[in-house]
């Protein structure tokens, strides 16, 4: 008999007053994508024929919380609200600050019982490289999914604990979308919701062998599946995607996701409802969650090396030893450690994901420094791993946020292990604002060896060397079939060492973005400074190479194959974008920059005083303009009419000095590049400054207008989003790009002000601190910090 909808059943869940002691409150959590109303569906898969089964599948498992995916505005919406009266719904209505989209837009939904919560704020954001603007980004299906997170904030009426709840959607087909929404979901959880508890609930259309997005989300948050036993129950893979059937095998794409929540139980349901199939394609997924102790208290601890005494990890008596904060953190939790030095006999072992923020005065009310970490030799200082240490395997790996930390003189030669400083096989990497000097590691990885997604934004690498791969830096992920984005930004490389990439050796990725970086005087025995690979193999990648605003100087090569400042290997129909990059004084036996395959798109760069070349490509096929290069003879195509071309290597030599901050060598057949940061830059990156932008023979560096640097027409992204929309602003210090003069490569000489300031090199990466700070509590070290919420002292701020 079919069953048809009934009054709404009165809340089961137990809860017990605000009173100190009193038991925390239970409650059961639902995904469920309902299937939107689409004119391909008809008879049993018509909404008007199913409507009350997806409604009564919600009543008879009494959830206390709901996450609805696919819910057409308009009908569907007003539909499941009038046959859920018990509910308040929560969710994106298809209209933000720019513009209104069309009233029957598929959207994301939180339900809750409003007898038992009460909603103290809501939001939205969408699953783009800027969270604020509706936009398809990366590889990301259509135009017809552009995808989103709704948001809400709850507080439970009789207990007055709080928790937020997230409802999202991934893409269903791009590889690269999928990985950035699920690095977003887990970023925004953290800039909205801080340390409360979280409920992250959606059809992420990933199955436990899309490893890079699994490893991300599990790294940040509990699978309620994992936790409460559902493998006991449906099997290892049960399917939550049936195409209508009620699956009895496949895989997972459906979560709930929690944090700071004990999981008690996870169930899904199969009822038809004298159906000859389910009422959706999706199963609606359950589980019986808990709240933890919501002490924000306890999820911020203090460390300062230099106390006599050990505290009890506050900030008015905190730790002194940093690995009693990392042994009483949760998932999650932040450490702060003052701006003082550490010597360890053995590395800090990190299985559990955290944020780690050093440099802090003895107040922890601001930045002031570095914290400074060395093992003298003994070994890495951080070893970053989980559950899953060999990198294939399954299990929950940790995912690790280091800011403003010194690493000077880690690693040991006898071991034979990767990674001389932080040896990085967890889940992911982010450093922000440190410095290695003089680590080291007889294979790979002197600073940073890394089997999974990185992150750097202004860190400094400083003398270390490896005997194998990646000088500096070496991240290969392990995983044979999903790879990894990485991103380097505003970074500096100098005097590294290593057999092949002395700075950067990246063999797999499916999403490189190298951008604002200087390399200089790194050297090689057998390779480039930057080496990068991604070539399918089998996979599906759709990788993505874009290498802009770099600064390459006084690199070397000592072998005789490959590259001194670049080698990039991609697949032949993957795009290889070389924008606006500085790449002069490699006086090696091979050339500056060679490309084995991929699609070149050369535009707007500096070359110049490179001995054997400046660049080698596999084909004519390629766009290459507004170059500067060293002779006709430094390249293996034919320049554009619209390039800078020296006659032969002593004429480039003479061009680069009249025009940059060079000096001749004695011989006169070389150039020194004088690198300095620049004074009114944003970061202190050393950079090559132009000080006449005349060149020989009546042309000028400044010749490139802003509207030719269009990504669209540079096949190239400047913005992390793989789209082809934006426009090249900034120089190659950050700075606003002139609108008087456009610079071909360095650093942009506006003639309304002249050549740019040079400031005194320093070593601190740091800047002073923002006036920002996140939920967390943790001062926001960027004057442009990303979309997001944020506080100011006695407000908060929304920053769009």
């Amino acid at each position: 008999m079919k069953l048809r909808i009934t009054t709404l059943l009165v809340a089961t869940v137990a809860t017990i007053g605000a009173l100190w002691g009193a038991a925390p409150t239970t409650m059961t959590v639902c995904s469920y994508n309902i299937r939107v109303i689409t004119p391909e569906d008809d008879g049993a898969h018509d909404w008007d024929q199913r409507k009350e089964e997806v409604a009564q599948t919600v009543i008879d498992n009494n959830p206390d919380v709901v996450g609805f995916n696919e819910v057409r505005l308009g009908r569907q919406e007003a539909d499941l609200k009038a046959l859920l009266p018990g509910y308040t719904f929560v969710g994106w209505n298809g209209r933000d600050a720019t513009r209104e989209y069309p009233a029957d837009t598929p959207a994301n939904h939180i339900a809750f019982r409003t007898g038992m919560f009460e909603l103290l704020d809501q939001g939205f954001y969408f699953l783009a490289s800027d969270p604020t603007v509706w936009a398809n980004n990366w590889d990301n299906s259509s135009n017809e999914h552009i995808r989103h997170a709704v948001w809400a904030h709850l507080r439970v009426k009789e207990s007055g604990e709080d928790f937020f709840v997230f409802a999202t959607h991934l893409d269903h087909v791009g590889n690269i979308a999928r990985m950035m929404q699920a690095q977003l979901n887990a970023d925004m959880t953290w800039k909205i919701a801080g340390h409360k508890p979280v409920l992250l609930l959606g059809d992420h259309n990933a199955n436990t062998t899309r490893v890079n997005v699994q490893r991300m989300l599990q790294s940040q948050f509990v699978d309620a599946f994992v936790a409460g036993g559902g493998a006991e129950k449906y099997g290892a893979e049960p399917a939550t995607s049936g195409q209508w059937a009620v699956p009895v095998s496949g895989s997972r794409i459906d979560y709930i996701l929690c944090r700071n929540f004990t999981v008690n139980d996870y169930f899904h349901s199969s009822e038809l409802y004298d159906r000859t199939e389910a009422p959706s394609d999706h199963l609606a997924i359950f589980a019986n969650l808990t709240l933890d102790d919501p002490d924000l208290a306890h999820r911020r601890r203090y460390v300062n090396p230099e106390a006599a005494t050990a505290g009890n990890g506050t900030i008015g008596a905190p730790f002194n030893k940093l690995d009693a904060a990392l042994s009483a953190a949760s998932l999650g939790d932040t450490i702060f450690v003052t701006a003082s030095r550490i010597e360890l006999s053995r590395p800090y072992g990190l299985k559990k994901t955290v944020h780690i923020f050093g440099g802090y005065n003895p107040e922890f009310t601001e930045v002031t420094g570095l914290t400074s970490v060395t093992t003298n030799g003994q070994g890495c200082a951080f070893s970053i791993t989980g559950q899953a240490p060999d990198g294939d395997s399954g299990g929950v790996l940790a995912a690790v946020e280091i800011r403003n930390f010194e690493f000077t003189n880690c690693g040991e030669t006898a071991d034979g292990k990767d990674g001389g400083a932080v040896r990085a096989h967890g889940a992911a990497l982010t450093m922000q604002d440190c410095v290695f000097a003089d680590n080291f590691t007889t294979r790979d990885g002197a600073a940073i060896d890394a089997w999974n997604r990185v992150t750097l934004r202004r860190v400094k690498f400083l003398r270390n060397r490896a005997g194998r791969n990646g000088g500096a830096v070496c991240f290969d992920s392990r995983n044979k079939r999903y790879w990894w984005n990485q991103l380097v930004e505003g970074c500096y490389f100098e005097e590294n060492e290593a057999a092949s990439g002395s700075a950067i050796y990246l063999p797999r990725f499916v999403y490189a973005w190298i951008a604002g970086n200087t390399f200089a005087a790194n050297h090689s025995t057998d390779g480039p400074a930057v080496w990068l690979r991604a070539t399918s193999t089998g996979s599906v990648l759709n990788a993505h190479l874009a290498v802009f605003n770099n600064t390459f100087a006084h690199n070397t090569n000592s072998g005789t194959e490959g590259a001194t400042a670049i080698l990039a290997e991609i697949d032949p129909d993957a795009p290889f974008s070389l924008t606006n990059n500085t790449i002069i004084a490699h006086d090696s036996s091979t050339p500056a920059v060679k490309l084995i395959a991929g699609v070149p798109v050369i535009s707007n760069n500096l070359f110049g005083a490179n001995r054997s070349g400046d660049i080698d490509l596999p084909t004519n096929s390629l766009s290459a303009v507004y170059n500067v290069y060293t002779s006709p003879t430094s390249l293996n195509y034919t320049p554009s009419p619209r390039d800078i071309v020296a006659p032969d290597y002593a004429a480039s030599v003479a061009m680069l000095c009249s025009m940059l901050d060079c000096t001749p060598s004695t011989d006169s057949l070389s150039l020194t590049a004088n690198l300095a940061p620049v004074a009114d830059a944003p970061h202190a990156i050393p950079v090559v400054a132009v000080t006449n932008p005349a060149a020989p023979g009546g042309m000028t560096l400044c010749s490139v207008t802003a509207p030719r640097l269009k990504e669209v027409a540079l096949k190239s992204d400047f913005d992390y989003d793989c789209m082809t929309l934006g426009t090249l602003t900034t120089d190659q210090t950050g700075r606003p790009r002139p609108a008087s003069a456009i610079t071909i490569g360095a650093v942009e000489y506006d003639p309304t002000t002249g050549p740019a300031s040079i400031a005194a090199p320093t070593l601190s990466p740091t800047d002073a601190p923002a006036p920002l700070y996140d939920l967390q509590g943790r001062p926001m070290l960027t004057p442009n910090p990303a979309p997001g919420l944020y506080l100011r002292p006695g407000q908060k701020t929304l920053i769009r």
